[in-house]
């Protein structure tokens, strides 16, 4: 499609169907910007949205405060704070797209299969850094929290 493209919004639908958009665009030769990083380590162009790891990480502040005795209706509602850029090189090489370098410059992450490759290890937990894997704990036992007692807080 000449002069076309795909802006993905954030939704449970394009969450759980993502694997299956990346590809329609793909064999479509679409250009497509999709709204986590997710997308692009999957093999997706172009990513642009809230770091899903820095909201965690300051919800475990929330559940801080809620296991010390705040009433989570009394604590003000918060606004993601940190959005992050991610380039795929690989899929703009195969979509005949140049980059261009200011582009890549500003971008939190510039994909290549050396950079996907890594990525894959530290998910594992190969290259995470002590500090960090304590912050990824903290982050996820708030998740689970969330989980199971949001619902509750919010009157459901």
């Amino acid at each position: 499609m000449p002069n076309g493209g795909l802006i993905v919004m954030p939704d449970t639908f394009t969450d759980v169907y993502r694997a299956a958009i990346i590809s329609l665009a793909a064999r479509s030769g679409l250009p497509a910007v999709y709204p986590r990083r997710i997308f692009t380590e999957l093999g997706g162009l172009l990513s642009y949205g809230i770091d899903q790891v820095d909201s965690y990480r300051r919800a475990a502040t929330y559940v801080d405060r809620i296991l010390k005795g705040e009433k989570p209706s009394e604590l003000p509602v918060q606004a993601p704070v940190k959005f992050e850029l991610v380039i795929n090189l690989k899929t703009a090489k195969a979509l005949g797209l140049d980059v261009p370098p200011l582009l890549q410059q500003r971008a939190d992450e510039v994909m290549s299969e050396a950079a996907r490759i890594h990525y894959a290890a530290r998910r594992r937990g190969g290259c995470m850094a002590a500090g960090s894997a304590r912050a990824a704990e903290r982050a996820d036992a708030a998740h689970r929290y969330f989980r199971r007692n949001i619902g509750r807080h919010a009157g459901r």
